[in-house]
């Protein structure tokens, strides 16, 4: 069956990730915790993501809340809107923009997308293996066209498998199974030693 075009242009998905600072270097577990066709109701869930997960401010040495009304410095990235910390341990929820590339739809009244989706996330790392971005890069409906634009997100016309100094694809094929967690599909180290990893991972 045809699916019928959306008028919303644009996706906004929150993104939660949480820094263990005792690794060395420090690792980043990264999840996606819904997607939104409104700005304005996925800032209102980002802001109350970590609540709903049953923590309270106090449950935290350090909170802190992106204002958009307020005329303070914000130190934390535009996107970003909570910063916490909690023993070795930093949260940040973050808004990140993609287009409707598959017209998904909202539900009614609550601005969240209906369909459950599964995401390409491309993490770039540097050379001693600290983080520099996380990124979505795609949407799906099925992990197996998930997986399949993993595994092809690192290559273009212009740049081939011999461009990485190491290039592996860990996919372990195709398959059609909606579990969550993440699934590495690609891990690469370019010719400066930088890294990329391309993920895919259901909504948590």
């Amino acid at each position: 069956m045809q699916r019928r075009p959306s008028l919303v242009p644009d996706l906004y998905h929150i993104k939660r990730t949480t820094t263990n600072t005792t690794s060395s270097p420090p690792s980043l577990h990264t999840e996606i915790c819904g997607t939104y066709t409104s700005l304005s109701s996925a800032q209102t869930a980002g802001l109350r993501r970590l609540q709903d997960e049953g923590y309270s401010r106090s449950s935290f040495t350090e909170y802190s809340e992106n204002d958009p009304d307020s005329t303070r410095s914000w130190p934390y990235g535009e996107d970003v809107l909570v910063h916490a910390r909690r023993d070795n341990e930093i949260y940040e929820v973050k808004v990140e923009l993609t287009p409707n590339s598959l017209g998904v739809r909202s539900r009614p009244g609550e601005g969240r997308v209906e369909e459950s989706l599964l995401y390409v996330v491309q993490t770039n790392e540097n050379k001693d293996g600290t983080v520099k971005e996380t990124e979505i890069r795609g949407i799906h409906l099925s992990r197996q066209a998930a997986v399949h634009a993993a595994m092809h997100e690192l290559l273009s016309h212009d740049v081939k498998r011999d461009w990485y100094k190491e290039y592996e694809e860990l996919g372990g094929g195709l398959h059609d199974e909606e579990d969550g967690g993440e699934q590495v599909v690609v891990r690469a180290t370019g010719p400066e030693g930088e890294k990329y990893i391309v993920s895919v991972m259901h909504e948590s």
